[in-house]
């Protein structure tokens, strides 16, 4: 009897040992699961003005690499991490979610981000690539998330230019400088700027040779192309304005805001001209004053002659 018992409960830890192991055979591996990747989809904001500009411009469809830091509270997850776009057309950088919700914020832009900052950034040091950034200040935990980029540039397009009616202008240059350095902010969407340029860049005419302009006639400059920092700037003018005898060289000056994201065209204010009428010119001019007719008696006497 002690035998058969002995040899039951063998059947029987024989049977929960394989019991075991099938379990143990059907529980998977767990590694990290592809919808608990940190990935995303993006769109590309466009500029007002689509045209081709000889800087390449950044779209959906020439942006393969973003550089993204993810912060948690103060402190970085992870900084300038290169995500690269798959067939699906999602952003992987082979990065993870913790097991619970870290709270991310992210930054993200196609140019390497700033390492160790409070605030996350870029810095350009010339206007030679089109720039786009983008933030999420929240972000929905183990989804996949979203951007939206933005150039942060701004763009100097065309530039018009009209004389007054009845005034012949000849020589006429337009010139500023351009800030094409400095810092951006992606959380706050503000510059920290650098210096201008240390050159004159001209809108209109060269340094060389100026535009000639007839009265009541406007004249609009080729694209220019000029890619640089958003802000107000001063445009100055140089030029020869006459009318009949009247000839003199006058400069002007002129605000202009150039806004982010856009190709700023610089035109006039309707259709009236923005090369101001002289306030030195002096016409001439003269009164007259007609002395009019009146009577007059003349006395007189002859003298006989025969």
């Amino acid at each position: 009897m002690k035998t058969k018992t002995l040899l039951l409960l063998a059947l029987v830890g024989a049977s929960l040992a394989t019991a075991c192991e099938k379990a143990l055979d059907s529980t998977p591996v767990m590694e990290p699961s592809p919808a608990r990747e940190i990935t995303f989809g993006l769109t590309v904001a466009s500029d007002s003005d689509p045209d081709t500009k000889a800087t390449t411009q950044v779209d959906a469809s020439n942006l393969e690499t973003i550089y993204i830091s993810a912060k948690s509270g103060t402190k970085y997850a992870f900084q300038n991490v290169v995500f690269t776009k798959g067939t699906d057309n999602k952003w992987r950088g082979g990065q993870y979610w913790p097991a619970s919700d870290p709270y991310y914020s992210f930054a993200a832009s196609n140019v390497n981000l700033n390492d160790g900052e409070s605030h996350p950034s870029v810095s350009v040091q010339n206007t030679n690539t089109d720039v786009i950034t983008a933030y999420l200040s929240s972000s929905t935990f183990r989804q996949e998330n979203a951007f939206t980029f933005r150039h942060i540039f701004a763009q100097v397009g065309t530039v018009t230019m009209k004389a007054p009616a009845g005034f012949t202008v000849s020589n006429l240059k337009l010139r500023f400088r351009p800030i094409q350095q400095g810092k951006y902010y992606l959380d706050t969407n503000t510059w920290n700027a650098g210096d201008a340029v240390n050159n004159d860049v001209y809108l209109f005419g060269t340094e060389s040779a100026g535009v000639d302009l007839e009265g009541g006639v406007s004249q609009t400059s080729d694209d220019h192309d000029l890619w640089l920092l958003p802000g107000s700037y001063t445009l100055t003018a140089t030029y020869t304005i006459s009318k009949g005898n009247y000839s003199r060289s006058k400069t002007a000056s002129a605000t202009v805001n150039l806004a982010q994201g856009y190709n700023n065209n610089i035109g006039l204010n309707g259709d009236a001209a923005n090369i101001p009428e002289p306030n030195d010119i002096q016409e001439i001019i003269f009164t007259v004053t007609i002395t009019p007719w009146s009577d007059k008696n003349v006395a007189t006497s002859f003298t006989e002659k025969n």
